[in-house]
């Protein structure tokens, strides 16, 4: 005996689209990575590796001129991500490093 079973297509379509957030976008990662751009995670990732570094060095390794990395991190420094520091002999060095928050 077969069994024939009756499938709103309508009603699984609906159900998809109102819950593909949660079915593929439900990591908790992913909600922290929305919250940032490519430029401040690509910054973070760069700081995690490398400890305290200058703006040069961020701006070298973006392949960003500084003007578009001294945007980005004020912006980190808002969020409280990085902070910002200056060397005592010389005040061109601008020193960038995590927070515990980043």
């Amino acid at each position: 005996m077969r069994w024939i079973v009756s499938i709103d297509s309508d009603y699984v379509y609906n159900y998809i689209l109102d819950n593909v957030n949660d079915l593929f976008f439900s990591n908790p990662v992913y909600n922290f990575l929305m919250n940032f751009t490519k430029n401040e995670i690509l910054i973070m990732l760069f700081l995690l590796r490398n400890g305290k570094v200058t703006m040069s060095q961020i701006a070298s390794y973006l392949n960003a001129p500084l003007n578009t990395v001294s945007g980005v991190v004020n912006r980190m420094v808002k969020k409280e991500m990085v902070t910002r520091s200056f060397d005592d002999n010389d005040r061109r060095l601008v020193y960038v490093e995590l927070t515990d928050k980043g």
